[in-house]
């Protein structure tokens, strides 16, 4: 499988409430269209930190979806986000294909949540 530069990208939420988001996925390396419609895994962790176990993981068909040959479409559900009582999360999103044993990074970087002051209940 070819190498490519992950993209770094950072991520503005609110705890509490869905986020979603479409990432074009483009080759760093090429400017061509970076194709994931045949990957068989893709996963997206979110951690405190680099050493800590993920608080929030994400796959294909369970937050995660490819919905073009180079586009993915991102869930995190407020249920999930509501877990986030810190300001800052590490985050990145590996792929892999079946034909290959070494996963890939296609993103990583920064979340960044934004604490909700206000409650409603029913």
């Amino acid at each position: 499988m070819e190498s490519i530069r992950p993209g770094v990208s950072n991520i503005d939420l609110i705890q509490g409430e869905d986020y979603i988001e479409t990432i074009t996925l483009i080759d760093q390396l090429t400017g061509d269209p970076f194709d994931i419609s045949t990957a068989d895994k893709i996963v997206l962790e979110i951690k405190e930190d680099l050493r800590s176990k993920s608080v929030i993981k994400l796959t294909l068909g369970n937050g995660l979806t490819i919905i073009g040959t180079n586009e993915l479409k991102l869930l995190i559900h407020n249920s999930l986000t509501l877990k986030l009582s810190r300001q800052k999360y590490l985050y990145d999103i590996l792929f892999g294909l079946e034909t290959s044993t070494n996963p890939q990074y296609l993103i990583k970087g920064q979340i960044n949540v934004i604490n909700s002051i206000s409650r409603i209940t029913p």
